[in-house]
């Protein structure tokens, strides 16, 4: 039950033997085995592996979002900025917009929408200094996302 009978072939058997035949294997045969952690049906990977990792969804899908979002966010600020959204409309002539007269916005509202503005055209000079390699990749990227994230959530 508990010891190795001689029937049973376990994965240290299993390594000795591709040693033995060719010590190049061996390494192939322990990392197929699993020495990383268990987490329910996936096989996590260990702290010490050095194989490539997939980072597809860091550099792929979030610059994508950031770039679908960012602009769309700096011409929202724009728009925000040069219109007036709030309009008092003649009570003889409700919905007609061109009898209305526009109220000016809050300033809370005005430094709102600057800041979002501001956010943007900041991530945008950032995407423009990572492609002239003004500033490094790893820098320029990460910059320019969070900045469009937050032009679109202010």
């Amino acid at each position: 039950m508990g010891g190795s009978g001689s029937g049973s072939t376990t994965v240290s058997d299993t390594v000795n033997t591709v040693e033995a035949q060719n010590g190049s294997h061996e390494k192939h045969v322990e990392a197929s085995q699993g020495s990383g952690r268990r987490f329910w049906k996936f096989r996590m990977r260990p702290d010490d592996d050095d194989e490539p990792q997939d980072w597809w969804f860091a550099s792929t899908a979030i610059p994508l979002l950031a770039a679908t979002f960012g602009p769309l966010a700096n011409v929202m600020s724009i728009a925000a900025l040069i219109t007036r959204w709030r309009n008092n409309y003649d009570p003889d002539n409700p919905g007609v917009d061109a009898l209305s007269v526009g109220t000016p916005d809050p300033d809370w509202c005005i430094a709102l929408n600057a800041a979002s503005l501001v956010c943007g055209l900041v991530g945008n000079v950032f995407l423009l200094f990572n492609f002239t390699r003004r500033v490094r990749y790893i820098v320029a990227l990460p910059a320019t996302i969070i900045l469009w994230y937050f032009a679109t959530g202010i």
